[in-house]
């Protein structure tokens, strides 16, 4: 298929796994009690929103409790003019009766509030309020867009592996389990919006789901399959029907294995893939028999 596209399969291959380091503007957003945290580019922008007798007000302040300088645009908002901010534009609204105010970060709008009980919170695209939260992560650091943002899924799925070693969280409960409130990530590597419905990998998602011992379960019963087969068929030998059928489920199911490293389980493909394990492990026995009768055969020969 290579050789027929002119080299545009490996091509795109070597693009979707290419490493290419990045670190995103904005990296985090801390909703507090008293404030809105925006850290950008190392830089955190401190945000309160008040509004009492004396009027609504908004201030603006860095790390070391200094004013930030900021300008009124044509709209009303508040235009952020110190260089370490690029920009941003802070507009009070009035979000279903509440009092409120987007932040404007490289065209993206974040809206917040704190008029319900004082503490700030974020107003996600359905409306809710919610804290954000930075999710914890392994691996990957830096490469979260690895294979289509599949390094950003992966290396928020790993740490909710020691929280199943024994027992999983249930068939499809993935989506529950994903942090989804760390939404600062998930705009970065291109969810913005979205939840997370999967893992995107068939070991990380029996890892979660099922329990880590499952996980370890079921390698250890591939792995003996794939010992099994690979010591029958390294020879070659397909004469019979056994053994060709044989071969083709084993090729089959290590297609099965390594795709499954990006790609999860899903109903209309398991069923084919554990119904071929059974009939290749009972064409192994009948190949295996054969192979002995075969032995005998050439061994009696031999001492005639």
């Amino acid at each position: 298929y290579n050789g027929v596209s002119h080299g545009t399969f490996l091509m795109k291959v070597a693009e979707r796994l290419q490493l290419v380091e990045s670190t995103p503007n904005l990296t985090d957003i801390k909703t507090l009690d008293d404030e809105v945290v925006i850290t950008y580019q190392g830089n955190n922008l401190h945000i309160r929103f008040m509004d009492d007798e004396s009027g609504m007000l908004i201030s603006f302040q860095d790390d070391d409790g200094m004013p930030v300088s900021t300008t009124v645009d044509s709209s009303g908002g508040f235009l952020v003019v110190d260089s370490r901010f690029s920009e941003f534009v802070i507009t009070p609204v009035s979000y279903e009766n509440m009092l409120s105010f987007t932040v404007l970060i490289d065209g993206h709008e974040w809206m917040f509030t704190n008029q319900t009980d004082g503490s700030y919170y974020y107003i996600n695209n359905v409306g809710k309020l919610v804290k954000i939260e930075a999710a914890p992560s392994f691996g990957f650091k830096g490469y979260e867009n690895f294979a289509t943002s599949r390094g950003y899924i992966w290396s928020r799925t790993i740490p909710l592996l020691k929280d199943h070693l024994l027992l999983g969280s249930g068939a499809d409960t993935f989506i529950t389990e994903f942090p989804q409130l760390d939404y600062v990530a998930l705009y970065n590597y291109g969810f913005s919006g979205q939840i997370i419905t999967k893992p995107h990998s068939l070991y990380l998602q029996m890892g979660v789901q099922t329990g880590v011992l499952s996980l370890i379960a079921f390698l250890t019963f591939y792995g003996i399959y794939f010992i099994t087969s690979l010591k029958l068929y390294w020879k070659g030998r397909f004469q019979s029907f056994y053994s060709q059928i044989g071969v083709a489920i084993f090729i089959g199911s290590v297609g099965y294995m390594i795709s499954g490293l990006a790609n999860d389980s899903s109903v209309a493909i398991a069923p084919v893939y554990w119904a071929l394990m059974g009939i290749g492990i009972a064409v192994n026995q009948k190949v295996k028999q054969q192979f002995k009768e075969e032995a005998k055969l050439l061994q009696a020969a031999d001492n005639n």
